[in-house]
């Protein structure tokens, strides 16, 4: 069997141009979920009185997402006895899995390249704007559904330390990192050790990294006082 190759990544992150330029530079056939089913998936959708452009709702993904999927990964088997083979989809949540590389290498029997697409989350938005896709349409519309869905979204907290004082940070998984402080292991901040116990008081879902860092920088500018009055609008 010849080589395979899965190119991953979140929507506008330069999965296409990648794939067509890494295929064209070892012959191989290229397989691009959003040109290999979209006719079916249009089709399905159309005939259960949906949405055609829906890509994003849990209906599409309960109904959609690993049929394609798995629509590619056979049509690889078939071409790679000839050709080697790019693959070009999101694999959201199978490339944020440690096992993912084992588990392709079980199925293909043979190890497969990944090669992970990224950018900022503004530079996706700006491509989705301009490419003007329909189906990126309900990304757009609520862009911080779309970051959590994608693991992008950033968070604002504040920690009430056992003296009193507050910290204020920004975190994607704000639970796993308040345990990190609350546990005094080395990715912790240095400010929150030995200065428990350590109360999660504060959490606001924000955006991208960039917004939640000027979210963060506003409210440290904040005196104490305005920032127990913002602690307690959020828990009235």
């Amino acid at each position: 069997m010849q080589d395979i190759h899965i190119v991953c990544g979140p929507p506008a992150s330069g999965k296409t141009t990648y794939a067509t330029e890494l295929a064209n530079e070892l012959g191989a056939i290229l397989l691009d979920s959003d040109q290999v089913t979209e006719r079916l998936v249009k089709a399905g959708l159309i005939l259960a009185g949906l949405d055609e452009n829906d890509r994003d709702s849990p209906v599409y993904k309960a109904a959609y997402r690993d049929p394609v999927y798995e629509t590619l990964f056979d049509l690889a088997v078939s071409h790679a006895a000839r050709l080697p083979v790019v693959i070009a989809g999101p694999f959201t949540s199978e490339s944020k899995d440690s096992k993912w590389s084992a588990s392709l290498k079980k199925r293909f029997g043979q190890k497969v390249e990944i090669h992970r697409m990224n950018c900022s989350a503004e530079e996706r938005r700006d491509r989705m704007i301009a490419r003007a896709e329909p189906r990126d349409l309900a990304k757009l519309a609520d862009w911080n559904t779309h970051l959590k869905q994608s693991g992008e979204l950033w968070s604002v907290y504040i920690i009430r330390c056992g003296d009193g004082s507050l910290y204020t940070g920004i975190a994607k998984d704000v639970e796993s990192r308040f345990f990190e402080h609350e546990s005094g292991a080395p990715k912790g901040a240095k400010y929150t050790r030995g200065k428990g116990p350590l109360e999660l008081v504060y959490q606001a879902e924000i955006g991208n990294r960039s917004e939640a860092s000027k979210e963060e920088l506003r409210i440290k500018a904040l005196s104490k006082k305005q920032k127990l009055a913002l602690i307690a609008k959020a828990n009235p």
